[in-house]
């Protein structure tokens, strides 16, 4: 499937954007610690939707 990201990752809150740069980030650097940022970025989803 293709789609821009660009599009579909607009006007999110702050901390959302942040987890999300810092995932793909880890995901490029093939960090040990993926979990970590998967249930970081989990948590900003589920307080953005919250909101």
């Amino acid at each position: 499937m293709n789609y821009n990201e660009e599009i579909l990752e607009k006007c999110l809150p702050k901390y959302l954007d942040e987890d999300l740069k810092r995932l793909k980030e880890g995901i490029k650097n093939k960090v040990s610690y993926l979990d970590c940022l998967i249930n970081e970025l989990q948590g900003s989803v589920n307080s953005a939707f919250v909101d």
